[in-house]
Order: C-alpha cells, then sequence, then structure tokens
C-alpha cells in the first residue's frame, strides 16, 4: 500500500512538474501577451462567434462579415433595418482554418451580405443554430461620388495596454464611417494566438465600422507560409474572391465617397516592371477624377521619415514609385511602421512641391515596442513631429478641393489639424 502511495504521489509530481513548465514555456514564447491571453481564451460555448469583424465589399451593395468559432458549425448572417427584426438572411461559404504546429486556429467564417442600399444601417447577427453573437449594425458605404466621409486611420496596433484605449478613443467618435489601418495589425509575429487576442479586442470597433487593413512587416509569420494568417483571418475584396485561400497579391483598391483608395504593399515587390507596378499604373490610370476627385495611397514603410528609426528603409520603394503617384496627382499618402506621428508639407523627390502629395506617418496604434522620439534635424520638408502619445487620424472630405485631417491623441486631444487643399483641377 506505501509504495501505491509513493506512486501516486510521484506521478502527481510529475504532471505538477510538467504543468509549470508548459506555463513556462509559454511566457517565454510570448512574455508580452501571455498573462492576457491566458484571461482572453476562446469562448466556453465553443460555437459562439467571436473576433467578428466587417469590410467593404467590392461596390457599395456588399458587406463582407466574418468570425471565428473554436468548432465547425453553420455559416450564416441574418439581417434586416429594424433591430430585432432580422428577417433576411445569407449563407456564407465554407469556413476555412490553418494550423502552425502546435497552433490550430478556429474555424474562420466569411458570409458576404449583398443588394444593400448605401448609406443605410442595418442591424445583423452571425453564427447558425449551435450559437449566434449579439446583435451589431453597420451603416453602408455611400454612393461613390458623395462628399463629406469621414475615415479613420492608424498603423501598427498591437495588443496593447494603450492600443486597447485606442480602440475605446475610436468607439467615442461616431462620425466615423470606415476603418484604414496603414499595417501591423496584431503583432502576431508567428505567435498565432495573439491574432485571436486582437481580433477580440478590436471587435467592438471593426464589427460596426468597415475595416480595411493592408499588410506590414509584423503580418509576416516568419515562417515559410509568410502572410497567411494575415490574409485567411481578413479576407479583403478582390484578393481571394472571398474563398479564404492564399492571395497573389496583398494590394487592392475601393472607393469610399469621393476617395478613391489605393493600398499598397510594401513586403513584396514592387520594382518597375513588377506585377504591383503594374497594376498599379493600370489602377490609377482608371481613377474618375470627377466622380472621386479625392487620390488616397497607402502603404506601410514610410517614404518620408525624420526619425532615427528605420531611417531610409523605403528608399527603394520611393525612387520606383513616386514619380507614377506625382503624375497622377495623388492627395494624401499614408503609412505606419515607425512609431511616432509626422507630417509632411506637399513634397516630390525630397523638395517642398505645391502639387505634390502630402505624407503622413501614423504608427501610433499603440504597438508594445513604444514610441520613438529619435528625430534628425528637421528636413524643410517636415511641418509636424510628435512622439509625446499614441493616437489616431481622421480625414474628412467637404467638396471637391478641401478635405480636413486631424490626428487625436488618445486623451482626446487634438495634436495637429491642417486643411488639405487640392492645387490641381481633377482632369
Amino acid at each position: 500500500m506505501m509504495q501505491a502511495d509513493h506512486q501516486l504521489q510521484s506521478k502527481v509530481l510529475f504532471l505538477a512538474l510538467l504543468l509549470l513548465l508548459m506555463s513556462f514555456t509559454c511566457f517565454l514564447l510570448f512574455p508580452d501577451n501571455y498573462f492576457r491571453l491566458q484571461k482572453q481564451r476562446l469562448p466556453h460555448n465553443a460555437y459562439v462567434p467571436q473576433q467578428v469583424h466587417i469590410s467593404l465589399g467590392r461596390d457599395v451593395s456588399e458587406m463582407i462579415v466574418m468570425w471565428v468559432t473554436q468548432h465547425k458549425t453553420d455559416t450564416v448572417v441574418q439581417y434586416g433595418k429594424v433591430s430585432g427584426e432580422l428577417s433576411l438572411s445569407v449563407e456564407g461559404h465554407d469556413p476555412v482554418f490553418y494550423t502552425f504546429d502546435p497552433y490550430v486556429s478556429g474555424v474562420i467564417h466569411t458570409a458576404v451580405i449583398t443588394g444593400l442600399q448605401p448609406s443605410t444601417t442595418y442591424y445583423y447577427k452571425c453564427g447558425g443554430l449551435s450559437g449566434w453573437s449579439e446583435e451589431f449594425s453597420f451603416t453602408t458605404a455611400p454612393k461613390v461620388g458623395t462628399f463629406e466621409v469621414v475615415i479613420g486611420t492608424v498603423g501598427d496596433m498591437g495588443t496593447h495596454s494603450s492600443s486597447r484605449r485606442l480602440a475605446e478613443v475610436i468607439k467615442l467618435h461616431p462620425e466615423l464611417q470606415m476603418f484604414w489601418h496603414v499595417g501591423d495589425l496584431s503583432y502576431a509575429d508567428g505567435k498565432q494566438p495573439i491574432w485571436d487576442v486582437f481580433g477580440n479586442m478590436m471587435q467592438s470597433v471593426i464589427a460596426s465600422l468597415p475595416y480595411m487593413p493592408l499588410a506590414g512587416n509584423h503580418e509576416n509569420a516568419n515562417i515559410e507560409r509568410s502572410f497567411s494568417p494575415f490574409a485567411l483571418r481578413y479576407n479583403m475584396p478582390l484578393l481571394t474572391s472571398y474563398t479564404g485561400g492564399d492571395p497573389e497579391r496583398y494590394y487592392y483598391s475601393f472607393d469610399f465617397g469621393s476617395v478613391h483608395f489605393v493600398n499598397l504593399d510594401s513586403e513584396h515587390d514592387y520594382a518597375v516592371g513588377s506585377a504591383q507596378y503594374r497594376w498599379l499604373e493600370t489602377n490609377l490610370k482608371a481613377v474618375d477624377r470627377k466622380l472621386t476627385p479625392w487620390l488616397v495611397v497607402g502603404w506601410h514603410r514610410p517614404w518620408y521619415n525624420s526619425n532615427w528609426v528605420h531611417q531610409g528603409e523605403a528608399e527603394k520603394m520611393r525612387v520606383a514609385l513616386e514619380e507614377l503617384l506625382y503624375a497622377h496627382k495623388v492627395d494624401l499618402c499614408v503609412t505606419g511602421h515607425v512609431h511616432a506621428y509626422e507630417r509632411s508639407h506637399p513634397v516630390y523627390k525630397q523638395e517642398i512641391t505645391p502639387d505634390g502629395p502630402v505624407h503622413i506617418t501614423i504608427g501610433t496604434g499603440g504597438t508594445p515596442e513604444g514610441l520613438v522620439n529619435s528625430w534628425m534635424r528637421r528636413p524643410n520638408w517636415s511641418v509636424v513631429r510628435d512622439a509625446s502619445d499614441w493616437g489616431f487620424g481622421r480625414l474628412q472630405t467637404f467638396n471637391a478641393t478641401h478635405a480636413q485631417w486631424d490626428f487625436f491623441h488618445n486623451d482626446e486631444t487634438i495634436a495637429d489639424s491642417f486643411m488639405l487643399v487640392r492645387q490641381r483641377p481633377a482632369h
């Protein structure tokens, strides 16, 4: 009997040591997020949707709805124009999942609502018989050509307390109609559970605001399949045809009211003659500036950066693409990557040029890597530099020639504000 008791005690001790070792290993793998991950596991009901978010479809009549469940279940969205009366429904595509041993993602669902009216509020919930989400609402994109649209934007978020605060600040701005993220979303860096933390953190914002992200360097999983976790979780229009497959490219464009947005990819080939360059040239030529007079381009790594951090990293991209953007009268360029805020004068080839685009760096989303205040001697093209607080940007168009830009700190103060005036008439 004593020998049996001793064997039992040895087994209990072994299991306790094993659990301690597993916890310590998790802490070593992602110390910044370990405790938050422990508090934000998947819902107890494995069929209840989480990480719900929406994105604009291929035109104003579509809205993409995506969510995650722990186990495979129905992919259905119920919706309608009256809260609580969701009489319309649409079934989604076959859900997908991915693995990065030992991680297995939840089941990723995608459904596309079609036949929507512009500038109209709809209510919806997603899931199926095994479990439904709470009810959310969204307002569809305005008819193309509509003025007075309001867009929020930021780069470089992560799941830090400062990025959580920023998400709360964004919710204090009901005037926002769309949220544009210029790269570095979750800072998972190959640690896949952090994607789940980020998705749940942002649900209260992007389940109602159409979310249009582009890829930054931290979307790279640092493994063979590279950017595929980002692509599978954030299925952008025209990239994967909503099938969840690996996209051939990470650049795309969309219209929102009077603005034509172009999301470029600074992480893959952009050289003159590359597939991305040819696509960009064709895309810019096709813009109808009478319908969408504002032309706004985003990518991740800034061309105009007077911070010592990441200095000169995007010079090859600038040399390859700047002439093309200038020739097509781009109004505004927005980037992230540098964890600070900076705004330029209208600039072209590193010189102040009245009809050049304004460049804004807004890597102020709350990244756990911290703000960077390592400024060089100020170049003549640099107007405002700020690394005192996190924050987001707001772009509002009034008509074909005037738009307002504001940069809000996390304490809700406006740290920068200016009127963007188009210098050249639309062709």
